[in-house]
């Protein structure tokens, strides 16, 4: 039977040795069952070029041992959206688009970061379209490795003073959500980016779509979703307890249209 594992938000850094080994622990318990596990942004706290890539041979390691017996799709996030074809090769991962449709027994599940969906948070959109142009990317990549982990020090630290402001309403934009649902003809959305943790059961006028949210990791315990023929389950993983599939749902608290 196959079984699909979604994350997001695991902001593995080289400075943090607690972080990568709770992420390291995880993908060796999931290499045994798991057909596939989707990473949904920001798996690194920044990525400013692949030519870093000697930083994070561990966890290139451990990926290259996973994609044995799980294959290993990653979506960019708002912090590691400069991860590029030299990673994906060394890592033998798959570099998926914003966002990503997966058929699951005849029903279409669209998997993304989750950063495009929060649309009236203007400023941000305004950032992510200029450090998503061609033009900035070939800029700040050929700047010397200093003065990128320059920008991305002030970004981190900017990004978390946005997330202090923001109210629920401009983490996600629920009609964004149907629109963008309507595109793919996607019954389910599966993100993170907003930090936070749940399930909803959105409706808008004659239309339902299931949203699940995953959290942002922390050094002792991760968020996760776990697909099984075509059943969702949310679970947490730590490094004394293991996975912990719940079989009742985590609502995501004070979200409704």
């Amino acid at each position: 039977m196959s079984s699909t594992i979604f994350v997001s938000d695991i902001h593995l850094s080289v400075g943090n040795e607690k972080r990568t080994n709770i992420f390291l622990s995880f993908l060796n318990d999931i290499s045994s069952w798991a057909t596939a596990v989707y990473i949904l942004g920001d798996l690194f706290d920044a990525w400013i070029g692949d030519d870093t890539l000697n930083q994070h041979q561990t966890i290139i390691n451990a990926f290259t041992k996973l994609s044995k017996s799980t294959e290993i799709f990653i979506v960019r996030g708002n912090r590691d959206f400069l991860l590029g074809k030299q990673f994906a090769t060394a890592a033998k991962c798959t570099m998926l688009p914003d966002e990503y449709c997966i058929e699951i027994n005849d029903d279409n599940l669209l998997v993304s970061h989750g950063d495009i969906y929060c649309t009236n948070d203007k400023m941000y959109q305004q950032f992510r379209s200029m450090v998503h142009s061609h033009e900035w990317r070939e800029d700040f990549l050929s700047k010397p490795v200093t003065e990128r982990e320059q920008f991305a020090q002030q970004a981190r630290a900017a990004s978390i003073e946005n997330y202090k402001k923001l109210n629920q309403e401009q983490e996600v934009t629920f009609s964004t959500l149907f629109e963008h649902a309507k595109r793919f003809n996607a019954q389910t959305i599966i993100h993170g980016h907003i930090h936070r943790e749940g399930h909803v059961h959105h409706k808008l006028e004659d239309k339902t779509l299931d949203r699940f949210i995953l959290k942002d990791w922390s050094d002792t315990l991760g968020s996760a979703v776990i697909e099984k023929n075509g059943e969702f389950k949310q679970a947490h993983y730590s490094l004394e307890k293991g996975l912990t599939i719940f079989d009742d749902v985590i609502v995501l608290n004070n979200q409704t249209t």
